[in-house]
Formats: structure tokens, sequence, C-alpha cells
């Protein structure tokens, strides 16, 4: 493909992961505990003891959020430009931590996560990143590469149609492996 159709290729996406049952069940439990340990310091030591008791939940407060954000209020951004495909992972809406920067030259294999082989391939990778909107979504795709020479590296995203052209353009694999 010549660089002339390349270029001026520039999309973006962010995709909010979707909250599982298991991060539904601590926020619930949080809040019960939170509710449960008022109770007990209210029946304990009466009024009073309510005032005190905060400034000793506060500290634990800060932790139940800090983990709040890092786990559960999660969006990744896709960025093509320019022949470089990155996911970058934003928690609560404030805080952005790059996952992988990659050409998409470099790109060794991709596939839907439900094709042939994308289970043994996922077994076989020094690593795997879930940055979709679910980690167990049948129509998510997939992409290895090696990024630092430090092994093979999967990455689970949910793209558009958008990104899916972009990538296309720069990368016979991918326009055939998106085909299927």
């Amino acid at each position: 493909m010549s660089e002339g159709n390349r270029a001026g290729v520039g999309v973006s996406l962010i995709v909010r992961k979707q909250k599982d049952f298991l991060a539904r069940l601590y926020i619930l439990g949080v809040f019960a505990i939170w509710i449960a340990f008022i109770l007990v310091v209210y029946k304990l030591a009466g009024f009073i003891g309510i005032f005190v008791g905060v400034f000793l939940v506060i500290p634990v407060a800060l932790i139940v959020r800090y983990i709040t954000v890092k786990f559960i209020k999660v969006e990744h951004e896709y960025v093509f430009s320019s022949g470089i495909f990155e996911i970058t992972k934003i928690e609560n809406q404030a805080v952005r931590v790059p996952v992988v920067r990659v050409p998409v030259d470099d790109i060794i294999e991709f596939g839907r996560v439900a094709d042939t082989g994308a289970e043994e391939k996922r077994k076989a990778c020094k690593k795997c990143y879930f940055a979709g909107v679910s980690d167990e979504q049948e129509t998510s795709y997939y992409f290895t590469c090696d990024v630092n020479n430090t092994g093979e590296e999967m990455y689970v995203f949910d793209p558009d149609d958008r990104i899916l052209n972009a990538l296309k353009r720069y990368s016979p694999m991918i326009e055939k492996a998106a085909r299927r």
C-alpha cells in the first residue's frame, strides 16, 4: 500500500468497562460495612461516638475510594494515528495510564477472541491485558505484539468500525482477519 493512501488517518474511541458482578458486590459490601460500623459505634459509645468514629473511618474511606477508582471506574481510549496504535487506561475520568503504544507493522497476530486458537495464543503469551467493555465478550478483537523485546503480549479490545478501518489501511493481515 502506498504512503498516499495512509496519510491523514487519525481516529480515537473511548470505551467504558462494564462493572461486573464482583464490582457491584464490592460496592454493596462496602456500603453495608459502613452502615454497620456507624450503628455499632452508636450502640457502644452513643451519639458522641459517631463523631469519633468518623475520624477513625476517614483513612479506611480513602483506601476504599482508591480501590473503587483504580479498579471499577475504568475506561480505555484507543487512538490510531499515523500508523501507531495506542491503548490508554483512564481511571475515574482523570488519570491516564499508557497501556501499549505499538506501530501497526509490529502487530504479530490479529483476530477475534472467539477465533479458533485464540485461547491457546492467550495462554502462550507472557501477558494478556483486557482493554474492552468486558473480559468475557466474544465479539472482542485481540492483537499480539512484542513491545520491548520481552516476549509476546496479547491485548483484547473492542474497536468500532472507524478504528478497524484505520488499522486495515496499514496492515493486510488485519484486513484479512477483520473480514472473518
